[in-house]
């Protein structure tokens, strides 16, 4: 595994990358400081893997785009804590993976934001490595930490063997976090 040092236009660099050879990952963790700008990473690569213009980087003026944009895409699923509750429930994920059981409705690729990664039970944990283990066709995983971490720690609580098929994306600053591929 490669750690390549990293800042926020060499993420969405590598994101353009991702999403201009169509090699879609089946999972994406964003890490980093809290403001580095994982969401919106994790927002513009779900824009870019699916917008009309099929470039690298969005257009932002597709009705694809726009969809995302305003959390209206019938293909785009958001995970998080619900606001009573600290963690992400194995209901959630079970409902989750009740929605990505079939193929995309109007875009590309079916995409699923969990904001709060790190803030899911093990429970949860378990039922999302079964998904990301043999994920469907057309269909990525955002995955967003919930809270700080640095090289130190381990920025998700899953096996070992599991994360090191996920790329990991970290737009903040060099010196505290790392792209890995």
């Amino acid at each position: 595994m490669t750690v390549h040092p990293n800042d926020f236009p060499t993420a969405l660099s590598e994101l353009d990358r991702i999403s201009e050879t169509r090699k879609i990952p089946n999972a994406l963790l964003f890490t980093g400081l809290p403001g580095s700008g994982k969401k919106q990473a994790a927002y513009r690569f779900a824009k870019a893997v699916n917008c009309a213009g099929k470039r690298a980087q969005p257009c932002n003026q597709c009705r694809s785009c726009r969809k995302i944009n305003t959390n209206q895409h019938p293909d785009m699923i958001v995970v998080a804590p619900a606001k009573s509750q600290k963690t992400v429930l194995i209901s959630q994920i079970r409902e989750m993976i009740a929605r990505t059981g079939t193929r995309p409705h109007e875009a590309s690729y079916r995409m699923v934001l969990i904001t709060e990664a790190g803030q899911m039970n093990p429970q949860a944990q378990n039922a999302l490595l079964k998904e990301l283990e043999e994920p469907p066709e057309k269909l990525f995983h955002s995955l967003g930490p919930g809270t700080v971490r640095t090289a130190a720690h381990n920025p998700f609580p899953v096996p070992v063997p599991a994360v090191s098929s996920i790329v990991r994306i970290s737009p903040g600053r060099p010196s505290e976090c790392a792209l890995f591929d």
